[in-house]
C-alpha cells in the first residue's frame, strides 16, 4: 500500500520537522510500499527544493501529481482518508494513529 501525502501540507503553517517524522514513520513503523508527494506539477520543483534544504525528503520515494497513485491520503482535501489543514505537534499522534489504521498484519 502506497501512502500519499498533499505536497501542500509540506509548507508553512504545517511544521516541516513534523512532516518528516510522518513519513519517517510511514517507512518505519507502518511499512507503506511507497511515500509520495503529491502536488501540482508546477510546483514539483519548488516542492522538492524545499523538502531537500530541510532535511525532510530522505522518507520519500518521489513527488507527482495528484491522481497518479492511489493509495491512503493524507491532505486537507474533502476526499482523503486523514483530513488535516496542516502536519504539527498539535495533531502528529492524531495522524499517526490513523496511519496504524493501514499497518499490513505481519509486515512489522
Amino acid at each position: 500500500m502506497k501512502l500519499l501525502i498533499d505536497g501542500n501540507l509540506a509548507f508553512p503553517p504545517s511544521e516541516i520537522s513534523c512532516f518528516r517524522d510522518i513519513t519517517l514513520y510511514g517507512t518505519t513503523f507502518t511499512r507503506f510500499e511507497d511515500i509520495l508527494v503529491e502536488i501540482d506539477n508546477e510546483y514539483k520543483d519548488q516542492c522538492w527544493y524545499w523538502l531537500k534544504r530541510n532535511g525532510a525528503f530522505d522518507y520519500i520515494d518521489d513527488i507527482l501529481e495528484f491522481n497518479v497513485e492511489q493509495g491512503v491520503t493524507i491532505s486537507d482535501r474533502r476526499r482523503s482518508n486523514i483530513q488535516v489543514s496542516k502536519v504539527w505537534a498539535g495533531n502528529i499522534s492524531l495522524i499517526v494513529g490513523r496511519l496504524n489504521r493501514y499497518r499490513t498484519v505481519g509486515r512489522i
